[in-house]
């Protein structure tokens, strides 16, 4: 999950940085989070699910990458040491509080 998150941000970071220095690297974040809200009604059932659990941890990282990118916008840049302490002390939890917190009040 933590790895999976960290590599969503950084992707973002580059890709703003390198490519469009400008708000359009983000619109893949804001596309991704409806895509996040239908995951995280469904957490729990997936959770059950023996197959589509081994997916639970990668699919919470992606969406979590997804809101500390929307959410931080043009402050990626800035406040990346934050993001990167904060998501090497990430758990489920906290995860999954952060997303839905976020996905509802959007």
């Amino acid at each position: 999950m933590r790895a999976t998150a960290f590599e969503v941000v950084m992707y973002y970071l580059d890709l703003v940085n390198n490519l469009h220095k400008h708000k359009k690297g983000y619109i893949t974040a804001y596309f991704n989070i409806p895509i996040c809200r239908n995951y995280i009604e469904k957490i729990a059932k997936l959770e059950k699910d023996e197959d589509m659990n081994k997916y639970v941890s990668h699919d919470l990282g992606f969406c979590y990458g997804n809101v500390i990118v929307a959410a931080n916008k043009s402050s990626l840049k800035e406040n990346i040491y934050n993001i990167i302490e904060d998501i090497v002390h990430l758990n489920k939890e906290r995860a999954i509080d952060v997303i839905r917190r976020y996905v509802y009040n959007s």
